[in-house]
Order: structure tokens, then C-alpha cells, then sequence
């Protein structure tokens, strides 16, 4: 049964990973713009630690030391299990590598959808909106 992104957006709870600090901010001030509430993590590590199963999206960086977003994913869908989550997290993969083993990676792990650097504003809005 595919997850109905309408019925996950409307709880409008984000958690931006990102490492980098730009990064962070940009998708950070983005989600707000659009009525967000945004909790960021600095690492795959700290978000999977925050990870508390309410969150109803989560843009994930794929290029992160020590955890990288494809095990970050997968650790958080795990999380899910033991919460018995009936409303999984949309998880959204952003990373700047274009080639077909990363995206496919990707969603193998869990992630729902993948928007390769640098994202689009306008793509990523209608998105989360249709």
C-alpha cells in the first residue's frame, strides 16, 4: 500500500539532516516559508536519535560522515518497527550525486523520493504538495 503523501503532510513536522550548515538553513527557512514545524539534525547519527516516530517528513542528506543518509534511513525505518509507526515518515533523499547506484541505494533503503543537488525550491514545494 503506497503511503498517501497528502495524509503525512498535513501533520506539517519536518526534521532537516544535513552536515552542512548552509544546507541545513536553506531547507530549514524553506519548510518555516511553507508553515513547517522544523527540527534540524547535524548528522545521520542525531537524527536517528531524534527520530521519535512523529515526525511526518524528513529531508535526508545522503553525504554525511560517520552515518550516511542510506544508514541513517534505514536505522530510522527500524525505529519505526519498534514504534509500531502506522504513518511512516516520508523520507525525502537530497544528495549531489546524480548517478543511478546512489538513487537506487536510496530507495532500497527506505527513502521515498530523491531530489539530487542543488534542489529546486518550486519542485520540492509542489511536491510536497501533490
Amino acid at each position: 500500500m503506497e503511503k498517501s503523501l497528502n495524509l503525512i503532510t498535513s501533520q506539517k513536522n519536518v526534521m532537516v539532516v544535513d552536515d552542512d550548515k548552509l544546507a541545513q538553513l536553506f531547507i530549514k527557512n524553506f519548510m518555516e516559508e511553507l508553515g513547517w514545524k522544523v527540527v534540524v539534525a547535524k548528522s545521520g547519527f542525531e537524527a536517528v536519535d531524534l527520530f521519535n516516530g512523529k515526525m511526518s517528513v524528513i529531508t535526508m542528506d545522503y553525504n554525511m560522515p560517520e552515518m550516511n543518509g542510506v544508514e541513517a534511513t534505514l536505522a530510522i525505518r527500524k525505529k519505526e518497527k519498534i514504534f509500531k509507526n502506522k504513518n511512516p515518515a516520508f523520507i525525502i533523499g537530497i544528495t549531489a550525486h546524480d548517478d543511478k547506484e546512489t538513487i537506487e541505494a536510496c530507495l532500497a533503503a527506505g527513502m521515498d523520493k530523491v531530489f539530487t543537488k542543488p534542489v529546486n525550491p518550486k519542485a520540492l514545494e509542489e511536491y510536497l504538495n501533490n
